[in-house]
């Protein structure tokens, strides 16, 4: 996170921050992210959920860990 900035995600910038993880790992993600809810919510990071089937739920942090 400390090379990355917030005017990444801005309307100007074609960059996107977010993180992919297992569907599976979503309770222990969810307890780590908690920890980081300034970094995550400054850069607007996304969240996305990969099942099995290889569908993807994106979430916002705050979706996320509410």
């Amino acid at each position: 996170m400390s090379r990355m900035n917030i005017e990444g995600n801005s309307l100007k910038k074609a960059r996107i921050y977010g993180i992919a993880i297992p569907k599976k790992w979503e309770n222990t993600f969810r307890n780590k992210a908690k920890k980081m809810e300034y970094g995550w919510n400054f850069l607007k990071l996304r969240t996305f959920l990969v099942y099995e089937n290889n569908k993807v739920e994106e979430k916002t942090y705050k979706q996320f860990v509410g």
